[in-house]
């Protein structure tokens, strides 16, 4: 299953609507090679966006020349792909570690289009909250604004996690040929209890940091 503009709407709509019809269908796929396009083609639109946002924000900043705003544009968007990129890998690795933990039979490749895929209602999420912050920085010409969709945008975001959630314990059973119960232990709560734990500890580097700060500058 080739994954392009021409056909990036059907492999949304296939699995958000028939996702264990989809999560059969790919396991047909010999690599990540599909599943790394769409990731390139719905990520770099949405990060487009985003620098368009970047760019008129830092443009009606005081003290920031434009020049300035234009040649940081394509630095920072091969830098955030960087990022990106890495951190996918990196996640899957650890993402396809939980599923052997529960006796999951898939390979990488599997894991990794598992997670790609399963985020569609993320990516759709992130497009359009993309598109919609640009315009709204463009036509206020005030970048605060945007933080008055934040929260009304915060429901939607839990739905797409919700979402994602359910797509990753169907489509990793399917791929991993485990019970719904481990692929959900295994793509769903071992991520979130890893992320917790990970959030507590910069947390706790953070409000030591901020102690250590405060007490040399003489408030304790």
């Amino acid at each position: 299953m080739l994954v392009t503009m021409r056909n990036i709407i059907e492999t949304i709509k296939s699995v958000v609507q028939e996702p264990s019809k989809f999560f059969k269908e790919i396991t047909k796929e010999k690599s990540i090679k599909e599943a790394l396009i769409f990731f390139i083609i719905f990520y770099g639109i949405t990060l487009l966006f985003s620098f368009v946002q970047s760019i008129f924000s830092m443009q009606t900043m005081p003290g920031v020349p434009k020049i300035i705003s234009y040649i940081m544009l394509p630095f920072s968007m091969m830098f955030a792909l960087a990022i990106s990129f890495g951190s996918i890998f990196l996640f899957t690795l650890v993402f396809h570690g939980f599923f052997k933990l529960f006796k999951g039979k898939g390979l990488y490749k599997d894991s990794f289009n598992l997670f790609i895929y399963a985020a569609a209602p993320s990516f759709v999420l992130g497009l359009i909250m993309a598109v919609i912050n640009a315009i709204v920085v463009i036509i206020s010409q005030n970048p605060m604004t945007i933080w008055y969709l934040m929260i009304p945008a915060i429901p939607l975001y839990l739905g797409a996690f919700v979402w994602n959630a359910v797509l990753v314990t169907i489509g990793g059973s399917i791929l991993h040929r485990i019970s719904r119960l481990n692929s959900f232990l295994a793509g769903v709560l071992m991520p979130f209890i890893l992320g917790l734990v990970i959030l507590g500890f910069m947390l706790l580097i953070f409000g030591l940091g901020l102690f250590v700060f405060l007490s040399q500058s003489g408030f304790s």
